[in-house]
């Protein structure tokens, strides 16, 4: 989903433009690190191969369920 596409769907639920494209900024910037299904074909070609790589190895160890920092803060 693009980022225009999230806000839109964001200010349909109810949020203010504001907030909803701080929302959308953040799930971009999480998906650039490499959460959910990693950087979209756009967010690849603006970044250099260190932070692709760097994208795939976060995508690898949320799939193998290795103990991220938000995994070990949220069991307690």
């Amino acid at each position: 989903m693009s980022f225009k596409g999230l806000v839109s769907k964001l200010q349909k639920g109810g949020k203010s433009a504001a907030s909803a494209k701080a929302i959308a900024g953040s799930v971009a910037k999480r998906k650039r690190e490499g959460h959910g299904k990693g950087p979209t074909d756009r967010q690849k070609k603006r970044m250099s191969k260190e932070e692709i790589r760097s994208a795939a190895k976060v995508q690898r160890r949320i799939k193998r369920g290795s103990k991220t920092k938000m995994r070990r803060h949220r069991k307690g």
